[in-house]
């Protein structure tokens, strides 16, 4: 979604997460807060990828975050399930925020990298 140039391939790519995140939910291969996790580091290899690093610096610490707290708390996370959505709606509004900047950026086009190597 943050590659997308125009409003169709915003619109495609859109239907294309949603697709994907249904069809690994429906087969089993990840559960939802994979999912909510993959937003930030989305969002984050987008942003390095364009060459913005301030944009990017808050999401390894929400991916890692998740990480940490699925591995060795979720006794925590279990016990008070207020916690874990909190945490993904902090996380999706992350997310949400890095699509909406750089969809506002009108100056950069997907098919010119932020970084050019000569």
């Amino acid at each position: 979604m943050l590659l997308a140039p125009g409003k169709l391939w915003r619109a495609v790519s859109l239907a294309f997460l949603a697709a994907t995140g249904l069809a690994t939910l429906s087969t089993g291969e990840h559960y939802v807060i994979d999912l909510v996790a993959g937003l930030a580091f989305g969002c984050f290899a987008a942003s390095v990828g364009y060459g913005r690093f301030r944009n990017a610096r808050v999401l390894p610490g929400v991916v890692l975050g998740w990480s940490l707290s699925v591995r060795f708390g979720y006794h925590a996370l279990n016990a008070h399930p207020v916690l874990p959505r909190s945490f993904a709606l902090l996380t999706i509004a992350l997310a949400v925020l890095a699509v909406v900047r750089q969809w506002s950026i009108r100056n950069v086009s997907a098919a010119e990298p932020a970084v050019q190597f000569s």
